[in-house]
């Protein structure tokens, strides 16, 4: 476990797949770093996106959960509908909102 390390957060809407991907793909998978990849978009759309990735990186993807440590080499994936919050070298999944549609008169 290497315990300097820099943690780089990404957040990307629906549309933000290929360019998040295009980031984290080509990365040598020595690099002394850890990513948190937060997707803002429908709850159920990115059911598959960590297999997907995974097959597409050298890094180590691994769903976010509650109070995990951060570790370098790794690609830490919110679910759904969930923020990630960095405390100390933990991160902590929460609930996020959901989608307001609201219609004005």
């Amino acid at each position: 476990m290497v315990s300097n390390f820099r943690l780089f957060c990404i957040g990307a809407s629906a549309g933000g797949h290929t360019a998040v991907l295009k980031a984290l793909k080509n990365l040598d998978p020595d690099i002394s770093a850890a990513f948190a990849v937060v997707f803002y978009g429908a709850i159920d759309s990115l059911t598959d996106l960590g297999h997907f990735l995974q097959k597409r990186t050298k890094l180590i993807v691994e769903p976010a959960k509650t109070e995990i440590l951060i570790e370098g080499f790794k690609i830490y994936l919110s679910r759904p509908n969930n923020h990630l919050f960095i405390r100390g070298s933990t991160i902590t999944r929460s609930m996020g909102p959901r989608e307001i549609f609201s219609c004005l008169p």
